[in-house]
């Protein structure tokens, strides 16, 4: 998504994971802006270090584009966000190839309270929420396993 915030500044949101990344370009207002849009879909916009970044479609950029189509290097659990979190969360993780996945919830007892995944699932980036209304506050683990891969990870929850 590209838009101009009035005083001279234009931002440019950039997604992967979802989880928005919004970099900051500055102008002049003697100079011609950064963005260039033809018509509704088709645009560039030049950053620093003369980066240029291009969409047919009126926000996914053309380097978003061959992200989402990259294959993970290894498996990645990543941390929860937000957290500390009420009610619910997002944990991702990546598969470089095909897995039978677990991901699965536990409180400080060790006791599992959910089981988010348990299937095959193809290799990429992915993405989930988790909802713990119907949990107490305090501290549980979340722990994904996929092929050798086992990470445990910590998440808080504040209600």
């Amino acid at each position: 998504m590209v838009s101009g915030a009035g005083s001279g500044l234009v931002y440019f949101s950039h997604h992967r994971w979802r989880r928005n990344v919004v970099n900051e370009f500055k102008y002049h207002r003697e100079s011609s802006p950064p963005v260039c849009f033809t018509d509704a879909n088709h645009g560039t916009v030049v950053g620093d270090s003369s980066t240029i970044l291009h969409t047919t479609n009126g926000g996914v950029t053309s380097v978003e584009a061959e992200q989402q189509h990259e294959v993970p290097q290894q498996f990645l659990l990543t941390q929860n966000y937000p957290n500390p979190f009420n009610p619910s969360t997002t944990i991702q993780y990546s598969l470089p190839h095909r897995s039978h996945v677990t991901l699965s919830v536990f409180n400080t007892l060790g006791q599992q309270i959910a089981q988010l995944v348990n299937s095959d699932i193809e290799a990429g980036y992915h993405e989930l929420q988790f909802n713990a209304t119907n949990l107490a506050s305090g501290v549980y683990f979340y722990r994904m396993q996929a092929g050798g891969y086992v990470e445990t990870k910590k998440l808080l929850l504040v209600q």
